[in-house]
C-alpha cells in the first residue's frame, strides 16, 4: 500500500502529531523537512554494543531461598483469600492464582530439584541488561527461527522437567541484539534463551548462542 500518494500542489497532507493539533504539509519539501525534524528528535541510543553471548553472565542472580515449609497451610490461606475476593469483587485475583500455582509446585521441589540446574535471573536483571547493553527482550513466538538446534533441545528438556511439576506451559523469551533500521532487514542472531520458573517469579537461563541456524536458513530463507 502506498501511504504517500502523489497529489496536486493545492492539496494538503495533515498529520495528527504534536499538541493534539494539525501540521500542514503542502508539498514534498515540507514533507522532507517534517521527516527530518522527527528523525532528529529521536533519542540517541547510547547503549553499549555487545553480542548477547558476551554479556549473558550479567543476568545471573543468586538462587532464591525457596520456602517449602507448611505449604498446605499456606495454600489454604490463599484459597480462602481467593474465595472472599471472588465473592465480593468483580476482579479475578490473578496474583493469588499465580501464588497457588507456585505453592503447589513447591510441594515437588525437593523431589525434582536436580532437574533444574540452570542459572537463575530476575526481571530486574533482565531490564538492567536491556538498559545498559544494546539488546532487547522479545517473545519467542516473534523470533523462534533464531533458536539453534541446541536451543530446541534445551526447550524440550526444560518442558519435560516442568511437566513433572505442573501442567501449565512455561513462558519462553529471548534476548536478542538491537540493530539499526537498515540492519533490521537482516535476520538477527545470537539469542539468550529464558524460561519462566514453575516455582516462583524468576526465569532460568537455558542458554546463549553465537551460531547460525543452518538448516532452517538454507531451506527457508536462503532458498537452497
Amino acid at each position: 500500500m502506498n501511504w504517500f500518494k502523489k497529489k496536486q500542489s493545492n492539496d494538503t497532507y495533515r498529520s495528527m502529531w504534536g499538541n493534539n493539533g494539525f501540521i500542514e504539509i503542502n508539498n514534498q519539501t515540507d514533507l522532507n523537512s517534517f521527516l527530518t525534524i522527527q528523525s532528529s528528535n529521536k533519542k540517541e541510543d547510547t547503549r553499549i554494543h555487545k553480542k548477547p553471548i558476551e554479556i549473558w553472565e550479567k543476568l545471573i542472580n543468586e538462587k532464591p531461598n525457596i520456602d517449602c515449609i507448611n505449604l498446605n497451610a499456606k495454600i489454604e490461606i490463599v484459597k480462602q483469600r481467593i474465595k472472599v475476593l471472588e465473592e465480593n469483587t468483580r476482579e479475578i485475583p490473578k496474583d493469588e492464582y499465580e501464588v497457588i500455582g507456585y505453592l503447589l509446585a513447591r510441594k515437588k521441589y525437593n523431589k525434582y530439584l536436580q532437574l533444574f540446574q540452570w542459572p537463575i535471573t530476575t526481571e530486574e536483571k533482565i531490564q538492567d541488561l536491556c538498559k545498559t547493553w544494546s539488546v532487547e527482550l522479545v517473545k519467542i513466538e516473534q523470533w523462534y527461527t533464531l533458536i539453534p538446534d541446541e536451543g530446541i533441545q534445551e526447550i524440550k528438556k526444560y518442558r519435560e522437567a516442568c511437566n513433572k511439576i505442573r501442567p501449565e506451559k512455561p513462558l519462553f523469551r529471548l534476548i536478542i541484539p538491537v540493530k539499526s533500521y537498515e540492519e533490521k532487514k537482516e535476520r538477527r542472531r545470537d539469542p539468550i534463551l529464558l524460561a519462566s520458573s514453575p516455582f516462583g517469579r524468576w526465569d532460568y537461563i537455558l542458554g546463549a548462542w553465537d551460531k547460525e541456524v543452518a538448516i532452517v536458513d538454507e531451506l527457508i530463507y536462503n532458498y537452497k
